[in-house]
């Protein structure tokens, strides 16, 4: 059974409107469970000015087993070749956040034990 979210009737399975108020469901053959998943969704890690930087970053991430990608390098600008100032960013899948910092935080300084 379909639950109308806007009323809260139960409708058939097979339903594309609601049948007490007319809302449309949406398609669920069309949507990706992966695309879905808030496990799988991106997470920034760190914003740079340039691609040189973040390309450094992501190459780290890499070493530590962390897939990671820069999706501006993927999406050019509209002017031509030109990376958008401080719009460079690095991202890992949300499950990776927590790890990928770790790899990027500063070594701790060790305690003067004396």
């Amino acid at each position: 059974m379909k639950l109308c979210s806007y009323c809260g009737k139960d409708n058939e399975d097979e339903a594309t409107h609601c049948t007490e108020c007319g809302t449309e469901f949406e398609a669920q053959e069309n949507k990706d469970p992966q695309l879905t998943d808030p496990k799988t969704n991106l997470a920034v890690v760190a914003t740079f000015g340039d691609t040189t930087e973040a390309s450094l970053v992501k190459a780290r991430l890499e070493q530590a087993g962390i897939e990671a990608c820069i999706p501006e390098e993927l999406d050019p600008s509209p002017f031509g070749n030109f990376t958008p100032l401080s719009h460079v960013t690095v991202r890992v899948a949300e499950k990776d956040l927590e790890a990928a910092k770790q790899v990027l935080a500063p070594p701790s300084e060790p305690s003067a034990a004396g």
